[in-house]
């Protein structure tokens, strides 16, 4: 049996917050949005659990929206047309491992093994959170602790999100449309590739093969893991895929890389998720099927979250990997 909470009259000036979040993941906990028992965002998971507070992300005031748009500091999504443009595409796609090592590290949250690290997982947030909303989760995938792995949580820059009026809040890329299949902010993805890109060779650097390294992610993170994984020019332990979607299809076509054409990919969705509908999710795991890639595909009958039984498949699979 699954209780439901009842739902709260959102305040008027909520409006676009609640929007937001219908669409993307995060969901603010004054919204009075419903919550489902057995089936919690990562951080209502472990406060069930083990009694941790829920975090709340960091909201910029307008004021601090104004000066970034005015100083043209972030980028503003290009026409559909301009999108299509191939040619202005092939500019603005720092996927080498050679782009990665002349882009400025992100900021992470690390949980360290016991003993030297010698795998390593990199774990993508969804839009609005930050890099502590997964790492509670860690301990309940029951990992063999003499695997010695690292996971790396990084922090998305904070943009403005044109979707929700140019609020400054973390995001791997700008969204500008409530149809997720259209207008995917191609600069802002590749941007964040990049980044990835980065703390995959850090990781390198540190003495972790590329073999041992698995990318993770949820919702707009996972879009960007998906995106970093299948592009990588060497083969990478695994992608994690969580109530996520591909991004810049067609050009994805074009660009995945041979090395990683057998990468194993756990994919996961809620039936009922209304921010990334779950036909969504159905038509990037039929894509990745067409293009030949061999997917573990799980479906779980909850919204735009995680819930227990989905962190324990991914832990076996996670264990298997490694």
């Amino acid at each position: 049996v699954v209780f439901v909470q009842p739902v709260e009259e959102p305040r008027q000036d909520e409006a676009s917050g609640i929007r937001l979040a219908q669409l993307f993941g995060r969901e603010p906990v004054h919204l009075g949005r419903p919550r489902i028992h057995g089936h919690l965002g990562p951080h209502q998971l472990a406060e069930r659990m083990h009694g941790l507070p829920v975090h709340d992300p960091d909201r910029a005031d307008l004021d601090e929206v104004r000066r970034a748009l005015q100083s043209g500091q972030f980028g503003i999504q290009e026409d559909e047309g301009a999108v299509q443009d191939r040619s202005r595409l092939r500019k603005i796609r720092p996927n080498s491992v050679a782009s990665a090592a002349m882009t400025k590290l992100l900021d992470c949250v690390q949980l360290e093994p016991k003993t030297e690290a010698t795998h390593a997982v990199i774990w993508l947030h969804g839009l609005g959170a930050d890099g502590h909303d997964f790492e509670p989760i860690v301990p309940e995938l029951g990992l063999d602790p003499k695997l010695a792995i690292r996971f790396v949580f990084p922090h998305a820059p904070k943009i403005p999100v044109t979707l929700n009026g140019g609020m400054v809040m973390p995001a791997w890329y700008d969204i500008t449309t409530m149809d997720l299949r259209r207008r995917h902010d191609a600069a802002g993805i590749a941007k964040s590739v990049a980044e990835v890109n980065a703390l995959i060779q850090r990781e390198v650097d540190r003495g972790i093969p590329r073999s041992n390294i698995l990318l993770a992610g949820f919702s707009q993170g996972g879009a960007i893991a998906l995106y970093a994984g299948l592009t990588h020019p060497e083969p990478l332990a695994g992608i994690v895929a969580l109530s996520t979607y591909l991004v810049l299809e067609d050009q994805l076509a074009e660009e995945r890389h041979p090395a990683n054409h057998s990468i194993p990919i756990f994919q996961a969705h809620g039936t009922h998720d209304p921010v990334v509908v779950f036909e969504r999710g159905e038509r990037s795991h039929a894509k990745l099927t067409e293009w030949g890639y061999t997917t573990d595909w799980h479906t779980y009958p909850m919204l735009h979250q995680v819930c227990l039984e989905e962190i324990l498949e991914l832990g076996k699979w996670m264990g298997a990997r490694f």
